[in-house]
C-alpha cells in the first residue's frame, strides 16, 4: 500500500522536493520547466529559476514531462442538470485507467498511477530501451536531432498505438500531453478546482478507489526514477516504424495534399461542432489553430466569413474581455498568413501533426454530432 502522509507536514513537503530535484536532474539535457501558483501562476521556468522555500511554500505546482516519460491522462466529464458529477466522472475514468494498466501488466512495464485530484486518473511510466540494431538506433537520432518536438510526439503516439486503446477512449485520454510542451500537475500537488491532492494509489486502491481521503492527503511514489522500462523486439520495431514512416511523410511535403473547398459538399456547421466539442482546456490553442486552418479552406479564403464562424462557436467559450480578442487576434492573423502563404494545406495533416487528432477519429467524431 502506497504510503500517506498529512500534506502539510514539513516532512511530506521536505520529501517532495527531493523528489522534484531528481526529476531536474533527469530533465537537465532538455527543456524541463515548471510553474507555481501562489496566488498568480508563473511563466514556465526551470528548476534554478525557483528556490527551495517557493517549492516548499506553493502547493499547486505543474512540470513539464520528460522525453522518455509517458503520461497518460485519463479525464472524463459526466454532467447531470448542467453541473459536473465528480462521482461519475470519476467511476467513468476509473474503468478507463483500469483497462490502461491491464495493458501495461501485460506487457510487464512498470508505471505509477495518480489521483488527478479531481475527475481523473494520469498513468506515468518511463522508458530507456528500445531493442533495435545500431543501424536503427542512430536513424532514429539522426530524425530526432532533424525534429526534436515531432520525434518525441511520435515517439509516445506510437506506444499509445501499441496498446490498442479502444477509439471510443480517444476523448477521454488527453493527447497532448504527448506533445513536448506541455505540462503535468506535479505529483503531490494541489488541483484547486475541489482542493483535492494528486496522489500516489495502488492498483488495488484504484480499483476501490474512494477520493475523499485525498482532500487532506497526498503520497508520491519516490521510487519511480528508478522503475524505468526497457522495452522488447516487437514494441520497440512498433516504434521504430511508427516513427521512421511519420518523418518520411513529413518529408514528402506537409502541405501537399489536395486543397480542401467548400464546393465539395462539406457542411461547415457539422465540422465547427466537432471543433467545438475539441476544444477543452489544455488544447484550446492547438485546436484553435487548426479551426483557423479549417475555414481558410471551407470558405475559400474569406476571413470575415471564417472570423464569424470561430466567433460563434470557439469564441463563445472563452470569457470575453481584452485579453482574449487579443489571443484570438493574434492566433489568427498568424495563422491566417501561414495558410494563404500554402498552394495547397492539408487540414488532416495539420490535425494529426498539433493535435495528435487522426483523419479516422476526427470523421468518427463526425457521426456523433
Amino acid at each position: 500500500m502506497s504510503k500517506l502522509l498529512f500534506v502539510d507536514s514539513n516532512e511530506f513537503k521536505e520529501k517532495r522536493y527531493e523528489y522534484i530535484t531528481k526529476l531536474s536532474s533527469k530533465g537537465i539535457e532538455q527543456e524541463f520547466l515548471f510553474q507555481l501558483c501562489d496566488g498568480y501562476k508563473t511563466k514556465w521556468l526551470p528548476f534554478m529559476e525557483f528556490s527551495k522555500d517557493k517549492f516548499i511554500y506553493v502547493d499547486e505546482i505543474h512540470r513539464s514531462i520528460l522525453n522518455n516519460e509517458v503520461v497518460f491522462d485519463v479525464d472524463i466529464e459526466i454532467k447531470k442538470e448542467g453541473k459536473i458529477d465528480l462521482l461519475e466522472s470519476i467511476h467513468n475514468a476509473k474503468e478507463i485507467a483500469k483497462l490502461i494498466i491491464d495493458k501495461l501488466d501485460n506487457l510487464k512495464l512498470k508505471y505509477s498511477i495518480y489521483y488527478s485530484g479531481n475527475k481523473g486518473f494520469h498513468i506515468h511510466f518511463l522508458i530507456t530501451h528500445l531493442d533495435l540494431e545500431i543501424c536503427q538506433l542512430k536513424e532514429l537520432a539522426e530524425l530526432k536531432n532533424r525534429d526534436e518536438k515531432y520525434f518525441f510526439r511520435i515517439f509516445k503516439e506510437s506506444i499509445y498505438k501499441f496498446l490498442h486503446i479502444p477509439r471510443s477512449f480517444g476523448k477521454s485520454i488527453d493527447k497532448a500531453k504527448f506533445n513536448k510542451k506541455t505540462m503535468i500537475r506535479l505529483e503531490g500537488a494541489i488541483n484547486p478546482k475541489n482542493e483535492f491532492w494528486k496522489s500516489y494509489i495502488t492498483k488495488e486502491e484504484l480499483i476501490n478507489f474512494d477520493h475523499k481521503k485525498y482532500g487532506s492527503h497526498s503520497s508520491i511514489n519516490f521510487n519511480y526514477l528508478n522503475e524505468q522500462n526497457n522495452l522488447n523486439k516487437s514494441f520497440s520495431n512498433f516504434i521504430y516504424d511508427q516513427i521512421t514512416e511519420s518523418f518520411n511523410s513529413l518529408h514528402k511535403g506537409y502541405f501537399v495534399v489536395s486543397k480542401y473547398k467548400s464546393n465539395k459538399g462539406y457542411n461547415i456547421e457539422k465540422y465547427s461542432k466537432v471543433f467545438k466539442n475539441y476544444y477543452t482546456p489544455g488544447r484550446m490553442h492547438f485546436i484553435g489553430t487548426a479551426y483557423v486552418c479549417f475555414l481558410y479552406l471551407a470558405t475559400d479564403g474569406n476571413e470575415e466569413k471564417a472570423k464569424e464562424y470561430y466567433h460563434s462557436y470557439l469564441g463563445e467559450i472563452n470569457p470575453k474581455g481584452l485579453r482574449e480578442d487579443y489571443k484570438f487576434n493574434q492566433r489568427f492573423t498568424t495563422t491566417w498568413k501561414s495558410c494563404s502563404e500554402a498552394d495547397r494545406v492539408g487540414f488532416y495533416k495539420f490535425l494529426e501533426r498539433n493535435c495528435s487528432i487522426t483523419k479516422d477519429d476526427f470523421k468518427e467524431a463526425l457521426k456523433n454530432v
